[in-house]
């Protein structure tokens, strides 16, 4: 996905580290070892201490879809139940805080 953003962007990225842990990202542009992509559900109080400037991409449009599945056979659970209302519900907040605040 990043690597399409850019395209669209008009540009290829040189990618000097990647990773999947958003801490130690988040971490490793904080000592100056570049910029880093992520999605604005992972922002926590974590990384508000760190010394980073967080930008909204606004061209070209960057979104991702989150998916949540289960087996279509197997009964859903209250646990299972619970967990997806947990789930909808954290994503619209998240979405509705990011109107809010710009991002």
């Amino acid at each position: 996905m990043t690597e399409r953003f850019c395209r669209e962007a008009g540009f290829y990225p040189d990618f000097a580290f990647e990773g999947d842990e958003t801490g130690i990202t988040h971490e490793l542009v904080e000592k100056g070892l570049g910029v880093a992509l992520f999605p604005s559900l992972l922002s926590n109080e974590r990384l508000h201490d760190l010394q980073t400037a967080k930008l909204k991409i606004i061209e070209p449009h960057c979104s991702r879809t989150v998916g949540l599945v289960w087996h279509k056979s197997r009964p859903c659970n209250d646990i299972v139940k619970s967990f997806i209302q947990y789930t909808m519900k954290f994503l619209e907040d998240k979405k509705d805080q990011e109107r809010k605040n710009g991002f």
